[in-house]
């Protein structure tokens, strides 16, 4: 159920971000974004590309959030040991 969650979360952030990526390309016919040259007509990807494009950037997304959540403890800790 958890994953079912995450797919649909993950599609809503990419229809997001294609409408902008839409937007920009609308008066440009070449568009450069974080180093990717991007198409009017988008990127074409085999499915087992597509599938493994999700699971990095669900990699990315998971060591993100573990890392801020590891920052926040930190934080924390600094906190309390600065109140004592």
């Amino acid at each position: 159920m958890q994953a079912f969650q995450k797919e649909t979360t993950l599609r809503k952030s990419l229809q997001k971000e294609s409408q902008q990526i839409n937007y920009s390309l609308q008066y440009k016919e070449l568009y450069i974004e974080n180093g990717i040259v991007l198409e009017a007509n988008g990127k074409h990807l085999s499915l087992k590309e597509t599938q493994a494009l999700i699971v990095k950037y669900n990699k990315l997304v998971m060591q993100k959030y573990c890392q801020n959540r590891n920052i926040s403890r930190l934080q924390e800790r600094i906190n309390y040991y600065q109140e004592t």
